[in-house]
C-alpha cells in the first residue's frame, strides 16, 4: 500500500465523521439513537471501515457511545458535562465581547486578555483531565 492510499482512507473518515458529527447536531440522531454503520456505509456510498473509524473518533471526542454486540449510541451528556458547559460557553462570550469593545487597534491586548482568560477559565473549571476539557469545549461549541 502506499502512502497516497492510506491518507487518502483517513480523508475519508473525517469526511464521515464530519458528515454524522452534523447530523447529531441538526437532531438526525438524538440523545440515545442507535448509529448503524451499514445503514450509515450505504447513506454515503462507502464502506463500512470509514465508518468504524469515524465512529472511535467520535466516541473519543465523547459524542458517541460504543458497546460490544450493540452497536453505537449517541452520548447523553451529563447535568455536569452541561453545566460546564454552559459555564465555558458564557466565559468564550464574554471573551468576545470583550475583544469587539476593544477594537483592532488593540493587537497585543487581545492576546494579553486572551492569555489571561484563558489561564482563568481553566483554573476556575478546575479541568485537569485532557479528555474532560475536550468533551466540555466540543458540548459547549455545540450547544
Amino acid at each position: 500500500m502506499t502512502r497516497d492510499a492510506a491518507i487518502s482512507r483517513s480523508v475519508l473518515s473525517d469526511q464521515v465523521k464530519d458528515r454524522l458529527l452534523q447530523a447529531i447536531l441538526d437532531g438526525r440522531y438524538p440523545p440515545g439513537a442507535r448509529i448503524v454503520e451499514t445503514r450509515v456505509a450505504r447513506e454515503l456510498g462507502t464502506s463500512q471501515a470509514p465508518v468504524r473509524e469515524a465512529l472511535r473518533d467520535l466516541e473519543a471526542l465523547g459524542v458517541v457511545e460504543t458497546a460490544a454486540f450493540r452497536g453505537a449510541r449517541v452520548r447523553r451528556p451529563s447535568a455536569d458535562e452541561l453545566q460546564e458547559a454552559f459555564v465555558i460557553r458564557a466565559e468564550l462570550e464574554s471573551l468576545i465581547a470583550q475583544v469587539l469593545a476593544a477594537g483592532d487597534e488593540h493587537d497585543g491586548d487581545w492576546l494579553e486578555l486572551r492569555r489571561r482568560r484563558g489561564r482563568a477559565l481553566q483554573y476556575r473549571l478546575h479541568l485537569g483531565a485532557r479528555t474532560r476539557r475536550r468533551r466540555a469545549i466540543q458540548i459547549a461549541r455545540h450547544a
